[in-house]
């Protein structure tokens, strides 16, 4: 599993200190989905505390009341948080997770509720482009900046099927 080959705690807080002393500013939070570590409060807490200005990327379907706290404590630049659709049915075709695109729209009004810096964006991909208006429309229901990018990479292993999932240049 990845999660073998991650960094631990003490490694990590390290280099946060580390990248502070070199005169780091600015520090991006990303994953996979870093909400997943349970040291993320411990992880965030030390860079905001360092003074580094910290943008956080999250698919918004684990923002819980503790997280929502500490974000309200220590506010972070942003947050960007990724949508795969604008429907259930695409947004759960594309994640697998049932349930996820409530719990993604929810950890959205959770932050904005709590006056937090949210912007939202997506993969475009083949699944997902006939809703490509409507997700730009939830943005700005909610208020905020949507982008979308056609960026697909093969997967860690070099498994190159998340590739054929590419809406084509032309279009």
């Amino acid at each position: 599993a990845h999660q073998d080959r991650e960094m631990g705690t003490a490694r990590v807080l390290s280099l946060i200190d580390e990248m502070t002393e070199a005169g780091c500013m600015n520090l991006l939070i990303t994953g996979g989905e870093p909400l997943l570590r349970e040291d993320f409060p411990e992880i965030y807490r030390l860079a905001k505390e360092n003074g580094l200005l910290v943008t956080l990327f999250t698919n918004g379907t684990i923002i819980t009341e503790k997280i929502v706290e500490l974000l309200c404590e220590l506010p972070p630049v942003e947050v960007e948080i990724s949508i795969y659709g604008a429907s259930a049915a695409t947004y759960e075709s594309i994640t697998g997770v049932p349930g996820s695109y409530e719990r993604c729209l929810s950890g959205v009004k959770a932050l904005l509720h709590n006056e937090t810096r949210v912007n939202l964006k997506t993969v475009l991909m083949t699944l997902n482009r006939h809703e490509l208006d409507d997700m730009e429309n939830i943005a700005k229901e909610f208020g905020v900046k949507f982008r979308f990018d056609a960026a697909i990479s093969p997967c860690l292993n070099g498994n190159g099927g998340p590739l054929s999932l590419r809406v084509p240049p032309e279009e």
